[in-house]
């Protein structure tokens, strides 16, 4: 029986985590101080500490000195860190790799234009209520509540949050980038913007890719776990909840060179999955003797 805390365990991310570890029979979720394994998706105030010589997997990219991981999206075998933190990437920079990865098996990439729609929830319990409250306050002609964005983020499509906002949009966009780069390695002629959706859950990616080369729509979608037809639903960003890995819509030439494409994902299933399947290899690489 494997025993795993969970650090923030009544977060969005928290509560993703004891769904999915729900479902293996061969996990054990106990008390922080009593777990060589943490998975760290927040702080609640009421929460034992972690033992100091526990393992940690941070979901939020908020402790320091951890080393990068993204199981679904690393091009190479994973060896054991010298860290006892593992820092799991940005879900977006995730989605991306996996993407780019995927099309440039196909046709060598020339140049791409990304715009991804940031979901409420990818800020949290807080930023999930405040685009609620905010909705029903406008449908009331009520003040708005603004703590967490310092913008009006219902009906609205946003390039930057406020200036009292805690965190800053441009700062989120340069951690997706950085980590993107770490995980695929730097892509010429990648040009990203982050633009934050009024939308409670789900990443929605808007992407024109070009190719050195002609690229066959068909071959282009091969690498794919599914892409959906012209007579079928487009996927949704409301629709994918609870999805593993990514859902494309039918892939639009542009040209015989270039093509857009339409991507949705879970954000806080792809950060649970990442996390969950590199505290396996954690525990396996630690099982293993002494060679």
């Amino acid at each position: 029986m494997v025993k795993v805390g969970i650090a923030g365990a009544e977060t969005l991310l928290g509560r993703e985590l004891r769904d999915l570890l729900n479902d293996r029979p061969n996990v054990e979720i106990v008390p922080l101080d009593k777990s060589p394994l943490v998975l760290y998706a927040g702080r609640d105030v009421d929460e034992p500490k972690p033992d100091p010589e526990a393992t940690v997997i941070d979901l939020t990219g908020t402790l320091p000195n951890g080393v990068l991981r993204a199981p679904t999206a690393e091009p190479e075998r994973y060896l054991a860190p010298e860290s006892p933190t593992i820092s799991i990437a940005h879900p977006a920079a995730i989605l991306l790799a996996m993407f780019f990865r995927r099309v440039a098996a196909v046709a060598p990439v020339r140049q791409a234009v990304v715009n991804v729609f940031e979901p409420a929830s990818q800020r949290g319990k807080a930023g999930l209520e405040e685009l609620q409250q905010q909705t029903i306050a406008l449908l009331n002609l009520r003040p708005l509540e603004q703590t967490v964005f310092d913008e009006q983020v219902a009906f609205n499509m946003l390039p930057r949050w406020g200036q009292d906002s805690a965190v800053k949009l441009g700062d989120v966009q340069a951690r997706i980038e950085r980590e993107f780069s770490a995980l695929h390695g730097p892509l010429e002629g990648l040009s990203m913007r982050l633009i934050q959706a009024p939308v409670f859950h789900g990443y929605v990616v808007s992407a024109w890719v070009g190719f050195e080369a002609d690229a066959d729509p068909e071959a282009l979608a091969k690498p794919f776990r599914e892409v959906r037809s012209t007579d079928v639903a487009p996927p949704m960003n409301s629709g994918v909840a609870g999805e593993s890995g990514m859902i494309l819509d039918a892939i639009v030439p542009d040209g015989r060179r270039a093509a857009w494409f339409w991507i949705v994902a879970d954000n806080l299933r792809l950060t649970a999955e990442n996390a969950l399947l590199a505290a396996a290899q954690t525990i396996e690489l630690a099982a293993r003797p002494v060679q």
